[in-house]
């Protein structure tokens, strides 16, 4: 029984490891997609070629998002 209650501390243990680290991968992508649409939008009229860069980076930020979510 006692080697029983210690494999399953273990199994919660890593699950609780694996979703902090989930949540602090999918943390770090989302405020950078903050970051990049901000900046987007402070330079959309006047430079709007600096604008579509920080949109191609929230795409493939959020993709890699959904690559990280879906490991």
């Amino acid at each position: 029984a006692e080697r029983e209650a210690n494999a399953r501390r273990a199994v919660l243990d890593e699950r609780v490891r694996i979703a902090r680290e989930l949540h602090d991968v999918v943390a770090h992508h989302v405020s950078l997609m903050g970051v990049q649409a901000g900046a987007a939008r402070r330079v959309l009229r006047q430079r709007p070629e600096q604008a579509e860069q920080s949109l191609a980076a929230i795409e493939a930020t959020s993709r890699e998002a959904v690559r990280e979510l879906h490991r």
